[in-house]
């Protein structure tokens, strides 16, 4: 079984620490973090490539789907399923690789 290359995390007002131990991991692991600002500061990781959300929406999924073979973490606000990005990212990128929320 291969390991998966996309996580979607939510991340609340209290950053890293509001995150559980695995998910913490994966950010700190990331090879590639997307999100938009308000994510990047809340998730102060710098030894990572970073890329805020584009606009268009469908141009964040590109931006996601070009960084495939990399560990690449997507921040959301809160819980990626409810209320968020993280279902119509998932929908829009293979399942194949692509791991549900944290």
């Amino acid at each position: 079984m291969s390991t998966p290359w996309l996580q979607i995390i939510g991340i609340g007002e209290d950053g890293l620490d509001g995150l559980s131990a695995k998910a913490r991991t994966l950010v700190e692991k990331a090879e590639v973090i997307i999100g938009g600002d308000r994510h990047h500061d809340l998730a102060n990781n710098t030894r990572v490539q970073r890329i805020a959300w584009p606009s268009p929406f469908d141009a964040m999924i590109d931006t996601i789907r070009a960084q495939k073979g990399k560990r690449v973490v997507v921040l959301v606000t809160g819980d990626p399923l409810w209320y968020s990005v993280g279902a119509r990212i998932l929908k829009s990128v293979s399942a194949n690789g692509a791991r549900p929320p944290i």
